[in-house]
């Protein structure tokens, strides 16, 4: 959405209770399959532990993007959005060529893995369910808190001045022409919370978890993200950066906790939000209200030794803005 146009709180409000309305379904539906409802509402404390090492992680992530990328110029080749504006068309081309790529890299993924991992265990559905059912309980708590500090946010910026990106996507409304709104809601809702929340939260947590300089080492991506998006000379973009800064402070608050295994969790997940934030520096100041989301997620993932709960609670926040963007105001 864009954060310079005036936001239609009835039309906002009808798109979140339709999302609700949906969960509900999910919770009611999973909830009963998954069994006893302690067996997924609590789950027990799994300490988080990876044998990936920060190579893997960095060759998965670059091999990930590369193939996106690819797919994205092929979608470019074709001309399928070649009425469009260069910069949107870009844009659906992308959106287009992760849905197309992202199963079949995950599939690939997942099959290299269990030829060398053979130990791995596979869920059962009733696990899945029951994921599925924590992760869209979860969304009642942890989507309303963050976009109430989103909305406090923008009118503190509108109060002060301060700089504000609207977001590629405002610029999309999903029933546009050549653009379906089927297509609009897997590549956001589905794909995008699916890739990021394995890679932060399924790869970089567990790793950051095993060695106590990592969460300082993404401080310093972070950084590196929030100094990309900090503009020219004439019109510096400095609030990333001090965002950052921030919550380098908060992390360094989080090292005086006693030395446990929860206190390395709660490193990782706090380092890991940070640099999720600080990645979508380009558009402030989803940054902060993004710091908030991620923290839940990763305290969830952490807490359910999966990322499904956290994809269903990153994907039903997102369809928020698709409904209310579907929907248009009232």
């Amino acid at each position: 959405m864009d954060p310079n146009q005036p936001l239609d709180a009835r039309a906002f409000g009808i798109a979140f209770a339709i999302v609700a309305g949906v969960a509900t379904a999910l919770v009611l539906g999973c909830g009963v399959f998954a069994g006893p409802i302690r067996s997924w509402l609590v789950p027990r404390w799994v300490h988080p532990v990876t044998p990936w090492n920060g190579f893997a992680i960095v060759a998965v992530f670059c091999v990930s993007q590369l193939a996106a990328e690819v797919g994205s110029q092929y979608v470019i080749s074709r001309g399928v959005y070649s009425s469009f504006e260069p910069d949107t068309a870009k844009l659906l081309c992308s959106l287009v060529a992760r849905i197309v790529v992202t199963p079949l890299f995950f599939g690939l993924l997942a099959f290299v893995l269990a030829q060398i991992f053979q130990s791995l265990r596979i869920p059962t559905v009733k696990q899945i369910a029951g994921w599925i059912a924590l992760g869209t309980l979860a969304w009642f708590v942890i989507a309303p808190v963050t976009l109430a500090i989103h909305a406090l946010t923008l009118v503190v910026m509108q109060e002060i001045g301060g700089p504000m990106d609207p977001h590629p996507l405002s610029k999309i409304h999903p029933t546009s022409d050549g653009f379906g709104g089927r297509i609009f809601l897997v590549a956001v809702c589905v794909m995008t919370p699916w890739v990021e929340e394995y890679f932060f939260r399924g790869l970089l947590v567990p790793w950051v978890v095993r060695a106590s300089y990592r969460p300082w080492l993404l401080v310093v991506w972070a950084f590196g993200f929030a100094l990309i998006f900090l503009g020219n000379f004439d019109n510096p973009h400095y609030s990333a950066v001090l965002f950052v800064a921030i919550g380098t402070v908060l992390l360094g608050l989080c090292e005086t906790l006693p030395k446990t295994k929860p206190k390395r969790t709660i490193l990782a997940v706090v380092s890991t939000s940070l640099l999720f934030a600080a990645v979508h520096s380009n558009v402030w100041p989803s940054p902060i209200p993004l710091f908030v989301l991620a923290l839940g997620l990763g305290y969830l993932t952490a807490r359910a030794g999966s990322i499904i709960p956290g994809i269903v609670v990153h994907g039903l926040f997102n369809a928020v803005s698709f409904v209310y963007l579907l929907r248009g105001p009232v």
